[in-house]
């Protein structure tokens, strides 16, 4: 596996995203460990958006209560395949595998 990018990312506690999500035990929604994690594929890609890809095996592992900081990596696993891991230190919280672009 190669890695194309690393990126750490803040996730601050007046997020947003986790008010609801749940009271008094805010976490960051899986949806939005994704996002993060497509749109560093994208951007590992020099793409402005991903567009036709498949997502497989997405894993939420952990929770993820802000504040924290979480660092994003990205493996070409091989041609068109490509794994996407969300960390929080050494623990791994998220994990997909992603097809791009998504063969017809």
């Amino acid at each position: 596996m190669t890695c194309l990018i690393q990126k750490s990312l803040r996730v601050d506690a007046d997020n947003g995203f986790t008010h609801g999500h749940f009271e008094g035990h805010p976490i960051v929604p899986g949806a939005v460990s994704l996002k993060w994690m497509l749109e560093t594929l994208a951007e590992a890609l020099n793409l402005p958006k991903l567009e036709r890809f498949r997502i497989r095996n997405f894993k939420c592992l952990q929770e993820l209560p802000p504040p924290c900081e979480v660092t994003i990596t990205v493996y070409q696993r091989r041609e068109h395949v490509y794994s996407l891991e969300l960390h929080r230190g050494e623990q791994r919280i998220a994990s997909v595998e992603v097809d791009y672009p998504m063969s017809t």
